[in-house]
């Protein structure tokens, strides 16, 4: 702040509003009654936990603004027309300054802006042709990322920047321009970090992670790196790493098979290569670092071969790529990350949109467990020992709570199993069933319409609703 001489520092928020509580959205979502796994509609969009925001300037003075989306789903654009941001940190990373009307912010991310104001005297002289005095402000949703858009849903939202003396307008005036999400676009992959910071060298580690979308034997539609939809396991990830044994720290089998564990060394340049094989855009985080933005595809670019990619397109990296903690990658594309394993710890790598985190889209980095066995000598903290003895919780062992045989994963927790490729024997049941339904109706229908004996048609009634019963039973014992 003293470098940039700043009079005034502003945190502002952007988010959701949905009008059910966060329990009962997410069980209509993980649902398999919601089998292409669609995320809920918001009900609308706050700035600053307000439908309608102000922002207060004072004359000839300097604000930062930081701009933060605590939101659980949407990115959103943040447009001012008349106003210039000097965009002077991203995610909590200087960078060096740049000037822009637009930028876009998704779940989780962060971006602090100057804005230089007139001086009162250069305010009485303003008259702008079209806004006159009006310094409006816009927040514009990304539709691309809502499924449907229920009428009367507001997706563009005004508001206005107010000098002193200034009442609040009647109305704030449109943009002189049509603000469509669509046509909108501010890319962060070429945004240059303070002090110009240059690309690591060639990766110790690369992991390759794999997105998907796809439904299991339960019908609810899951999220998915290569395939493992992350799974709570028995025990907390960092307590497997404070009781295994030594010999044991770095081999990935004990910390469970559905949580995508990767295991590093401390001060490996490790590096992600992210395909994104889904029809959306996702937004990334990594707990414990911030990371460089080595490669960047755009919205399907296709699958990145880093075998092939980075013989053939090694020109294309930045000398100093943007750092940051929080990215997205496009639908159909990919992304390509750096970081230094310089901060022992067990670190979550996951989409931050709330919804597709819970459907299991995450990995953990479990980064050089021994150091953190040495750090750590006292173990779990005094606070957490408390809550453990009051819930009798298990807090040694692998993912199974197995701290005997620490590779044995039988008991650990999974994933559901796949939907089967055909019918099932519920399934075959179920088609007898109906089929003898259908032809026991046409039969009924037949036998009244040539107004057969009564007393037989009842006889055949009964007959036949037994047998209904006895196939019933027979579906219900194969549930």
């Amino acid at each position: 702040q003293n470098e940039w001489k700043v009079d005034y520092d502003n945190t502002i928020t952007i988010s959701e509003l949905y009008h059910r509580n966060y329990y009962q959205v997410m069980d209509k979502f993980l649902s398999r009654f919601n089998p292409t796994g669609a995320e809920p509609i918001p009900d609308s969009f706050l700035f600053n936990d307000s439908v309608n925001g102000t922002i207060p300037l004072e004359f000839d003075s300097r604000h930062l603004l930081r701009f933060i989306n605590i939101g659980g789903f949407v990115s959103q654009f943040i447009y001012s027309p008349r106003i210039k941001f000097t965009v002077v940190e991203v995610d909590g990373v200087y960078v060096e300054p740049f000037e822009t009307n637009l930028f876009e912010i998704g779940t989780g991310q962060r971006i602090s802006v100057l804005v230089d104001t007139y001086t009162e005297g250069e305010f009485k002289k303003i008259n702008h042709p079209y806004y006159g005095k009006q310094f409006p402000i816009y927040q514009v949703v990304v539709k691309s990322m809502l499924d449907v858009i229920p009428e009367g849903l507001e997706l563009v939202k005004k508001h206005v920047f107010l000098y002193p003396g200034q009442e609040l307008p009647s109305k704030v005036l449109d943009p002189e321009e049509t603000l469509d999400s669509d046509d909108l676009v501010f890319d962060d992959f070429n945004i240059v970090p303070l002090g110009k910071i240059e690309a690591f060298g060639k990766p110790d580690r690369q992991i390759e992670l794999a997105v998907k979308m796809e439904n299991l034997g339960d019908g609810v539609n899951y999220a998915f790196f290569n395939n493992i939809t992350y799974t709570v396991p028995k025990i907390p990830t960092l307590y497997s790493v404070y009781s295994a044994p030594k010999e044991l720290l770095f081999d990935e089998r004990i910390y469970g098979d559905n949580i995508n564990a990767y295991v590093l060394k401390k001060n490996d340049v490790v590096e992600i290569v992210l395909n994104n094989d889904d029809d959306n855009k996702h937004n990334f985080h990594l707990h414990g670092h911030n990371f460089q933005i080595i490669k960047k595809g755009e919205a399907d670019a296709g699958h990145y071969d880093s075998e092939i990619s980075f013989l053939s397109d090694s020109s294309s990296e930045n000398k100093y790529p943007m750092i940051r903690d929080t990215v997205f990658v496009e639908s159909q594309s990919y992304i390509v990350l750096r970081f230094k394993a310089d901060n022992p710890g067990v670190w979550f790598f996951h989409c931050h949109i709330d919804f597709h985190l819970e459907q299991g889209l995450a990995a953990v980095f479990i980064e050089a467990p021994d150091v953190i066995q040495e750090i750590e000598t006292k173990g779990i903290s005094e606070s957490m020992q408390k809550i453990i003895n009051k819930y009798d919780l298990q807090y040694k062992g692998n993912a199974a709570a197995n701290s005997e045989d620490w590779i044995d994963l039988r008991n650990s927790n999974v994933q559901e199993k796949p939907l089967p490729n055909g019918f099932t024997l519920k399934g075959y049941i179920a088609l007898l069933i109906s089929s003898v339904v259908a032809i026991y109706g046409i039969y009924t229908i037949v036998q009244f319409g040539l107004d057969v004996d009564t007393a037989d048609s009842e006889a055949e009634i009964i007959k036949n609703t037994n047998l209904l019963n006895k196939l019933q039973e027979l579906i219900k014992d194969n549930e």
